[in-house]
């Protein structure tokens, strides 16, 4: 895995997706088929919520399951090519 640093919180690999935070509560996940959005909350580490898991490009929808864990394994790879200390929380906030 070849990650290049495009900005302070924005990470490309050469397989050609891109991880970046757009918000303090959100990061954004983009590949040749689209853009997801990724819920997170920041503490002493990121929670990372997978069921939170959107795709906002090129249409809103729900990923397939096989897509979910494409965009989370993508998502935390390039969040700790970040240096950023990440879990996986299974629950949504209320």
């Amino acid at each position: 895995m070849a990650f290049e640093r495009t900005g302070g919180q924005s990470v490309r690999h050469s397989d050609g997706y891109t991880v970046r935070s757009t918000g303090r509560e959100t990061f954004e996940y983009t590949d040749p088929d689209g853009t997801a959005s990724i819920a997170v909350d920041r503490g002493a580490s990121l929670g990372v919520y997978p069921q939170l898991i959107r795709w906002t490009a090129p249409v809103e929808r729900e990923p397939t399951a096989e897509e979910r864990a494409k965009i989370l394994d993508r998502v935390l790879a390039g969040l700790r090519a970040m240096d950023i200390t990440v879990d996986v929380v299974d629950r949504p906030p209320e």
